[in-house]
């Protein structure tokens, strides 16, 4: 739908990788809201993708998947999430401060870049893994 106020306002998602690792990598993702006059409001984003191959979340700050999915062939250090097609969403901000990084943690409410460019992006930072 084209709004008429904000033809070309738009949601971005910006998928950094950090680093890699042997299997996979570490990536930060961030939403902007260029968005003229919209907020994103509660109850919030998510975020949700297929994985192409075997695929999971080793482990996630900033963000929880709404279900783990099968992690019973991990023994030990036992991954984040194991879904083939996770969904991610926003943590509160009463969250432990241990577990924020930067933009996170607002409840998945993200405001419009014009009207409050401070509060215009929210951010997770998971590690992938490729596996099997």
């Amino acid at each position: 739908m084209i709004n008429a106020l904000n033809p070309t306002g738009n949601i971005t998602i910006k998928w950094d990788v950090i680093s890699w690792t042997p299997d996979g990598y570490v990536a930060v993702v961030t939403m902007y809201n260029f968005q003229l006059y919209r907020h994103i409001q509660a109850p919030g984003w998510t975020l949700g993708w297929t994985w192409a191959k075997k695929e999971l979340i080793r482990n996630m700050m900033g963000g929880q998947n709404t279900e783990q999915g099968d992690c019973s062939k991990f023994k030990g250090n036992i991954p984040h999430c194991c879904k083939k097609d996770p969904t991610i969403g926003d943590l509160l901000p009463e969250t432990p401060y241990n577990q924020h990084i930067a933009n996170c943690c607002k409840g998945g409410v993200v405001n419009s870049w014009v009207q409050d460019l401070a509060n215009a992006a929210s951010s997770l930072h998971l590690a992938w893994t490729r596996y099997g």
